[in-house]
């Protein structure tokens, strides 16, 4: 994290050296939509309409908690991911960059990233999504470093 917020000299060097892009600025989806693809995907039709059914229905609630608290938000957002294994998720990653993420990259974000790299920047990419999810898309944009939610597994 930055340290240097004083409008001084070495800020400036900072901000030079240093791209930090939101993942909003890149694709055009949010975590609603990858918690869609999950339980669209789940194994078992009656789990997969059953976790599809809970999630349509808490579209309201995310959308209020949201706007009310973003802690709250992702408390309520990442306890539907209890019970989910690890290697699922895993193992969905590249059909969800592929159906999901890859077709909601904004045209815009190739030429902001190389024009960024031709400046010479270090591009860091932070998100409130999932390591997990995100890997494949980090990977596709050609972006090394990136700050993203990690489950704890048990």
């Amino acid at each position: 994290m930055n340290s240097f917020r004083d409008g001084s000299l070495w800020e400036e060097v900072w901000q030079r050296r240093h791209s930090t892009i939101s993942e909003g600025t890149l694709v055009g989806t949010n975590l609603v939509h990858t918690l869609g693809f999950y339980a669209r995907n789940e194994p078992g039709l009656f789990r997969s309409f059953k976790k599809s059914a809970a999630t349509l229905l808490s579209l309201p609630v995310f959308a209020v908690t949201d706007q009310y608290s973003r802690k709250v938000f992702n408390d309520l957002y990442f306890k539907r991911y209890k019970g989910v294994k690890e290697d699922r998720l895993r193992f969905l990653a590249d059909d969800l960059f592929l159906s999901v993420l890859k077709p909601a990259v904004f045209p815009g974000a190739y030429e902001l990233l190389e024009k960024s790299r031709s400046l010479g920047l270090r591009q860091v990419v932070v998100t409130g999504a999932l390591d997990v999810s995100v890997k494949p898309l980090m990977e596709h944009l050609g972006i090394e470093e990136y700050v993203a939610n990690r489950l704890e597994f048990r």
